[in-house]
């Protein structure tokens, strides 16, 4: 299991309609990204942003080689090649529009 937890905040709202931040995975040359994501519209900082008791079935694949029949991905055993960590961001808005967000006290915790 994953945790995952961060403060957020849209620094200038006029710019943007929603940003929404989802934990990111790279693994053996695959990255993947988490179902759910947590929005950042709000100013000044949103202290509750993030997800607990993520899953590997709690996350996709976005980008790299495709899974073979069987093979966990991402792999969450013991055994599984090392993971690094990130954030996926997403933006909903209109063409040509800045966008000005911020994240503070970004953790993520993994759980045996």
């Amino acid at each position: 299991m994953i945790d995952h937890a961060q403060d957020c905040a849209l620094l200038a709202p006029a710019e943007s309609r929603s940003v929404e931040l989802a934990l990111a995975i790279e693994q053996s040359g695959r990255r993947f990204v988490a179902n759910t994501s947590s929005a950042c519209n709000v100013e000044p900082w949103n202290g509750h942003a993030g997800r607990a008791s993520l899953a590997a079935a709690d996350f996709r694949l976005f980008d790299g080689p495709a899974c073979g029949s069987g093979e966990a991905c991402p792999d969450f055993s013991a055994q599984a090649a090392p993971m690094r960590f990130g954030y996926f961001g997403i933006v909903f808005s209109g063409p040509g529009v800045a966008v000005t967000h911020g994240v503070d006290n970004w953790r993520v915790t993994v759980w045996r």
